[in-house]
C-alpha cells in the first residue's frame, strides 16, 4: 500500500512488480508536459542500471492537459513505479515533490524535471561512486544542453573531467549548483532531518533544499564532466526559472538556511559561518533591493553577521552589504 494520505490525489497507480528493494528513487514533478515527460521516461528506462533498482515516482500537478494518462502508456517499462495526480494544483515543483518524497522507498533520491532527461549510464556511474566509497553523501552529475541553447548548466561547478570525491561543499562551485535536479542524495538526511520544498516560494525553492543539505554532506562526489550525464532543456511557458526573485522570498530562502545550520550540532562555528558567508554571497543581490528584506536579515541574523566578516570565504559585496546593514544604512523610509 501507499503510505500517507492519499486525500490530495484524484488517481494513484502503484506498481510493484519485482522483489527487489529499490536503490534509488527517481522523482519526477509534471505539469502540462505530456510530450516532455515521455521523453524523460524513455531515456529513464533505457538506464544501463538494473531497472529492478529503480523506483520511478511522478507527481502530475493537476496537468489540465493529458500528461498523467500518458504516464501510463510507460508504466509496464519500471518495475518499481509510482504515479499520483494532485486534485489541485500547487502552483509549483515543491509540493509535488514533497508528495513524492514521502512515498520514496530508494535508499537514494534523484530529481530530475519533466522537461530534462538523464543520460543511460547516469545513474549506474554515481552509484559505483557510492558502491566504491560508502561515505559518499551525494553524488553531483554534470549538465549539458542542445547546441545553441541560452540556459545556464552551472559549467564553473563541474570543472573537472575525472570523477572526484571526497570533497567539502566550500572546496567546491556548488554554491554556482543551488538546483536539486541531478543530484543522488541520501534518503536517510532527508527523513531524519525533514528537509522538504517550501509550498508558498515558487522561484528558487530548490535553494531553500538544496543549502540545508549540502550542509550535511562531509563527502561529496562530482562526476566527470568526460561525459554526459543531466540534459537541460531550455525553459517553456510552463518554467518558473526567468521570473525573478522576490525579496521578501530572498531573505525567508536565506533566514531558513541559516537557522538551519546554526542548528547542526556537528559543525563546529566555523563551519557554520563558512557556510553562511557562502549563501550570503549568492544572495545578497536579492535581499539588498528590497525594502524590508535588509531589516528582517538584520533583525533575525543581527548577532550572527558581524562574525561572517571575519570568513575569507566573503565576498566583497556581501562584506560591504553587512558593514551597512550594521551601521544603519538600510532604513525604511
Amino acid at each position: 500500500m501507499l503510505p500517507g494520505d492519499l486525500t490530495a490525489f484524484t488517481q494513484y497507480t502503484f506498481r510493484k512488480a519485482s522483489a527487489q528493494v529499490p536503490e534509488v528513487s527517481v522523482i519526477i514533478p509534471v505539469y502540462n508536459r505530456a510530450r516532455a515527460v515521455m521523453t524523460c521516461l524513455e531515456q529513464l528506462s533505457l538506464s544501463d542500471y538494473d531497472v529492478n533498482k529503480i523506483q520511478v515516482i511522478v507527481v502530475d500537478d493537476a496537468s489540465s492537459d493529458d500528461s498523467y494518462e500518458m504516464l501510463h502508456r510507460y508504466a509496464a517499462m519500471f518495475p518499481h513505479i509510482i504515479t499520483l495526480q494532485r486534485g489541485v494544483n500547487s502552483k509549483g515543483a515543491s509540493v509535488p515533490r514533497n508528495n513524492a518524497m514521502a512515498v520514496a522507498s530508494g535508499k537514494w533520491i534523484l530529481f530530475v524535471d519533466s522537461d530534462d532527461y538523464i543520460m543511460p549510464g547516469a545513474i549506474a556511474d554515481a552509484l559505483a561512486v557510492v558502491h566504491a566509497d560508502p561515505q559518499v553523501d551525494m553524488v553531483c552529475m554534470p549538465f549539458f544542453k542542445a547546441e545553441g541553447s541560452t540556459r545556464a548548466t552551472s559549467d564553473s561547478a563541474f570543472g573537472s573531467a575525472d570523477t572526484v570525491t571526497g570533497l567539502r561543499f566550500e572546496e567546491t562551485r556548488l554554491c554556482n549548483s543551488l538546483n536539486a535536479v541531478g543530484k543522488l542524495m541520501r534518503t536517510d538526511f532527508i527523513r531524519q532531518y525533514q528537509l522538504d520544498f517550501p509550498p508558498d516560494i515558487r522561484v528558487r525553492e530548490d535553494n531553500w533544499f538544496m543549502m540545508k543539505m549540502y550542509s550535511l554532506c562531509r563527502n561529496i562526489a562530482i562526476l566527470g564532466n568526460r561525459n554526459k550525464y543531466y540534459f537541460v532543456n531550455d525553459s517553456d511557458a510552463v518554467s518558473l526559472s526567468r521570473t525573478g526573485t522576490p525579496p521578501a522570498d530572498a531573505v525567508k530562502i536565506y533566514l531558513s538556511a541559516a537557522r538551519f545550520i546554526l542548528a547542526l550540532a556537528h559543525l563546529s562555528p566555523q563551519e557554520k559561518c563558512t557556510l553562511l558567508a557562502i549563501y550570503l554571497n549568492r544572495y545578497t543581490r536579492f535581499i539588498q533591493r528590497g525594502t524590508h528584506a535588509p531589516l528582517r536579515l538584520l533583525t533575525q541574523l543581527g548577532e550572527t553577521l558581524p562574525g561572517l566578516l571575519n570568513s575569507p570565504y566573503l565576498n566583497g559585496e556581501a562584506r560591504t552589504f553587512i558593514n551597512d546593514l550594521l551601521a544603519g544604512k538600510y532604513t525604511l523610509a
